[in-house]
């Protein structure tokens, strides 16, 4: 026999307030899957199914409280949990498709219909679990009107959703889900018709709820549903709070980069869309390009390049470069508001968003007119100074050469004379001495043109491997006698000293010429060191002074306790005829010809001195690598530029000068061999 049911209204309708307010809760849960990271996508994914799992059990439940029958009924524990589980894995499986970032209209039809799935395995499982005296048969086709009302219903919801955070939205999103769950229900309750069975069927051995226990499990899954929808209030709350700070940040930084974008004065700062067209504009263009916000804003880049560089097609070129290499850098001529040109340097930034698409470009041109006129002025005075300069060494070494030879040719013409009238007078004595006088006038010239060889570094020079040691030893006895007594000569030989490669005769001469100065130096007595010393120039000593290769040298060092010099006297003291002697005791050739035949000879020397402790004159030669052939180490060879000819007639013949009679020849020898030391020698 059937048994006839009836629904209680109040409860019916809470089953529905229940499934409207879950469905609310899980979309508004879901609804913050996509914007999540990391683990808060499984985290919400979890919270959304949970939500609506339970939602759809609790409708369930509710609605069978509902339900008034006339036989008693339980409810087997295992089924109802299988129930809920099933509720709780469909809508899982429906918000991760869902959820997706990239969720489509087709990830909601399939997403719905886990949903529907999952409200219609709910249901049946529930029904499944009742325990009662009576049978339950299904009508197929309302069963199969439940099936499609649950999956159209949730369909049609979470395409609604669409994961909008605006209420009214969601609203209604929620109580398309509701309707689909409670709709599903009641459908699949009118599918069913119970039949009572005889009362002695055996009870079935198993695990029931009772009506009371069904009411504490429901408001157990209400709180449940409670706490999810407290959460996620709170999480809005958390979330609104940092939105707002982070909005509060963004806007004082926008103020505040607006307020610096538009002090900038001296700087043209503005944006250009993809297309080269204007889409900002501050003061600092206003300013020195003249075209106000309302005037530039729209207009296209090109309008501020010549009309040559248009034609040229350098405002597409720069775009293209700016897009190709992400940046690009020029100056050159621009164009203001009235036509006038000015001189400018244009920096293009590309920029593109998170995901790589061109936004645009940043442009920042600076006015350079004033600086690039400045810096022509200063190229323009610098030159003039650097001629100046010139002119004025030019004319310090004319007037130099011109005075010491006016007085050579004097003293040389005038013996001249006196010898002529010597003869006149048969008096070939007298005559005899004033050629001699002529002669010895005419060899200080000689000397004087030696010297300027020498400092020029186009004399001929005579390297061969030598031992500084042997040569400073050999002339230390020549050393004595012209410093005189009250200076005490020292020398300091190192052993195992490298050889080197150079002209004996100049570097003794170099010498003698050091120490003359060191003995002028030291008016009232004092000593006079001379020593030597194997050294490695590195590349940081060689970094600071150009002419010096890193390499092995020997170093000559003459150094004495004199009165020493001050810095600015140093700095000049190798310059040619630069004396702080007395007029007529020196030419100020002396350390200039030093300087010119260690330069001349691949090597390095310089002056350390200090006023009242005396000077320090350090020459270095480079090493002798190869002594069979005499080549110098390593890069130093390549300094020998002018090696020994036969004598300095060969090197006028390169020169093409003419060349001269056997008696010149023979006179310029004599004069070579007299100059080995010369007997100028002169201290700044």
């Amino acid at each position: 026999m059937d048994i006839t049911a009836t629904y209680f209204p109040p409860l019916v309708g809470l089953s529905i307030l229940i499934a409207i307010l879950s469905s609310y809760i899980a979309l508004d849960l879901g609804g913050r899957i996509q914007s999540a990271t990391g683990r808060m996508i499984a985290a919400w994914t979890a919270a959304a199914a949970v939500a609506m799992g339970g939602g759809i059990w609790s409708m369930y439940f509710v609605a069978m409280l509902a339900f008034r029958i006339a036989v008693p009924v339980t409810y087997d524990v295992a089924p109802t949990l299988l129930s809920v589980l099933l509720a709780i894995a469909a809508a899982a499986a429906g918000f991760a498709v869902a959820g997706r970032k990239a969720a489509r209209s087709r990830d909601a039809v399939l997403s719905g219909t886990f949903m529907g799935l999952g409200i219609v395995a709910m249901h049946y499982t529930g029904m499944a679990a009742m325990r009662m005296p009576a049978s339950i048969q299904y009508s197929r086709l309302l069963v199969a009107l439940s099936v499609v009302v649950a999956i159209g219903a949730a369909i049609v919801a979470l395409w609604l959703a669409g994961w909008q955070h605006d209420f009214p939205r969601k609203a209604i999103a929620a109580i398309a889900m509701g309707l689909a769950i409670s709709g599903m229900h009641y459908t699949g309750m009118a599918a069913a018709t119970f039949t009572s069975v005889a009362a002695t069927e055996p009870a079935l051995n198993h695990a029931s709820l009772e009506q009371t226990q069904l009411a504490l499990a429901i408001s157990g899954a209400t709180i449940l549903l409670l706490c999810l929808a407290l959460a996620g209030a709170f999480y809005d709350r958390r979330i609104a709070q940092l939105v707002e700070r982070e909005v509060t940040a963004v806007r004082r930084a926008e103020h505040q980069f607006s307020i610096l974008l538009h002090g900038v004065k001296d700087y043209a700062i503005y944006l250009i869309d993809p297309k080269g067209y204007v889409a900002s504009w501050n003061a600092g263009a206003q300013r020195f390009k003249g075209y106000t916000a309302e005037e530039i804003i729209g207009q296209h880049m090109s309008c501020f390049y010549t009309q040559e560089d248009i034609e040229a097609g350098e405002p597409e070129l720069a775009l293209a470069a700016a897009l190709r290499d992400g940046s690009y850098e020029r100056e050159g001529w621009r164009l203001r508001k009235d036509g006038s040109r000015f001189w400018a340097h244009v920096i293009i930034d590309c920029i593109r968003d998170e995901s790589g698409v061109l936004e645009g470009f940043a442009k920042v041109t600076r006015d350079m007119t004033d600086r690039r006129d400045a810096q022509r002025i200063l190229d323009q005075s610098r030159e003039q100074f650097f001629q100046a300069q010139k002119m004025e060494a030019v004319g310090q070494l004319t007037g130099g050469v011109a005075h010491d030879f006016n007085n050579l040719l004097t003293v040389t013409l005038g013996n001249l004379e006196m010898a002529q009238r010597a003869l006149e007078d048969a008096r070939p004595d007298d005559a005899f001495a004033n050629i001699k006088r002529a002669e010895q006038s005419s060899l200080r010239a000689a000397s004087l043109t030696d010297r300027l060889l020498t400092f020029s570094r186009r004399q001929t020079l005579q390297p061969q491997p030598l031992d500084a040691n042997v040569l400073v030893a050999n002339m230390s006895g020549m050393v004595q006698p012209a410093v005189g007594e009250n200076i005490a000569v020292d020398t300091r030989l190192a052993g195992g000293l490298w050889r080197i490669f150079a002209d004996p005769n100049h570097l003794e001469s170099a010498l003698v010429n050091l120490a003359i100065n060191a003995r002028d130096a030291m008016a009232g007595g004092g000593k006079l060191v001379i020593e030597t010393s194997n050294v490695t120039l590195d590349a940081v000593y060689a970094a600071k002074h150009d002419e010096v290769v890193p390499g092995p040298y020997v170093l000559i060092a003459v150094t004495d306790t004199g009165c020493g010099m001050p810095p600015d006297v140093a700095e000049r003291a190798f310059e040619p005829f630069y004396t702080t002697k007395d007029i007529g005791k020196g030419s100020g050739l002396g350390l200039s010809q030093v300087f010119g035949f260690v330069r001349q000879s691949g090597g390095h020397v310089n002056i350390a001195s200090e006023v009242g402790r005396g000077t320090s004159v350090r020459i270095y030669l480079p090493r002798c690598a190869d002594e069979s052939t005499g080549a110098a180490s390593g890069n130093h060879a390549a300094v020998h530029r002018h090696r020994a000819t036969g004598n300095e007639w060969a090197f006028a013949r390169d020169r093409g000068d003419p060349t001269p009679s056997r008696p010149e020849r023979r006179l310029h020898d004599r004069l070579c061999i007299r100059l080995r030391i010369p007997e100028q020698h002169d201290q700044p």
